[in-house]
């Protein structure tokens, strides 16, 4: 796989630079690239918390209901189906990808026969889809799998699940953790968040993704190596200063960074992370009631 764009207007390629880099000794990656500017939603953010994403089908920016729109999930061809524990999920490569080992969208999906119906839900985790993405993680290969909620990551308001292929090995794999409240936590990590271990039962996840919806607060979910790691967000920095052209996300928390910020790419630095890490993750609602 290789990065391109086209303006389907003209047919002309639009060309933009990838390139990466380790950032000093830390072990987290940075990468510029000039396609993800190309997203549909990929307007430059305001510092702080966004606007709500609609829930709405209508609106939806998987266009699922609406095959006529040219970056409609209808239109792309599944790269392969599943069925899993509770749904049957469909793959889609991913329009703006940042990983070309593979990077995909999940997302459940109905078989009436030779018909596939994609009906719109909102992005929100349930049990059932917990039980999915714990399926789906075990049984791939070096595949890292993530949830996004909306105001940590998500752009589009319609319930998918990502993976990506990654041959090495994320910063938060090797992170340090420590026993806190009857909870494993990461332990001198830029961001704070629980860690489970890959073979974690749904009982011992679902009870704390349950309490951050109730209370609204925003998550990332980060399937990687032998980690499960949840990391609960403080919405009112859901895009900060050190990063101030996009969201920083799952695969930002797990070790690698992807900006289109040419600036931030030349100077990120490991203390320009750490500050931001702090701001954007929260451990006040760590503790969840047995």
């Amino acid at each position: 796989m290789e990065y391109y764009a086209r303006n389907i207007k003209t047919g002309c390629e639009i060309p933009a630079l990838v390139d990466e880099k380790t950032i000093d000794q830390s072990g987290f990656v940075i990468q510029f690239n000039g396609y993800r500017a190309l997203k549909p939603c990929g307007k430059i953010p305001s510092v702080g918390k966004q606007q709500e994403v609609p829930a709405e089908a209508i609106n939806c920016l998987f266009y699922c209901q609406d095959p006529k729109r040219s970056l409609s999930l209808l239109r792309r061809d599944s790269l392969i189906q599943v069925a899993l524990p509770n749904w049957k999920w469909n793959a889609y490569y991913n329009a703006v990808p940042f990983e070309k080992e593979g990077h995909f969208l999940w997302v459940p999906i109905f078989v009436d026969g030779t018909t596939t119906i994609m009906p719109h839900i909102p992005q929100e985790l349930s049990r059932a889809f917990l039980e999915d993405a714990l399926a789906l993680f075990r049984n791939s290969d070096r595949l890292v799998v993530f949830f996004n909620s909306l105001h940590a990551g998500a752009s589009v308001n319609h319930i998918h699940l990502q993976a990506v292929f990654h041959k090495g090995t994320l910063s938060i794999e090797s992170a340090s953790i420590t026993k806190q409240g009857g909870l494993t936590i990461l332990e001198g990590y830029p961001a704070q968040g629980i860690v489970f271990s890959r073979v974690a039962e749904p009982d011992e996840i679902w009870p704390h993704l349950d309490l951050l919806q109730k209370k609204k607060v925003p998550f990332n979910l980060i399937f990687v190596g032998e980690r499960i790691c949840l990391i609960p967000r403080n919405p009112e920095y859901e895009v900060v200063e050190e990063f101030p052209m996009g969201v920083i996300a799952s695969m930002e928390l797990a070790g690698k960074i992807i900006t289109v910020d040419k600036a931030v790419y030349d100077s990120v630095n490991y203390p320009t992370i750490k500050n931001a890490f702090q701001k954007i993750t929260v451990k006040e609602v760590w503790l969840c009631p047995k």
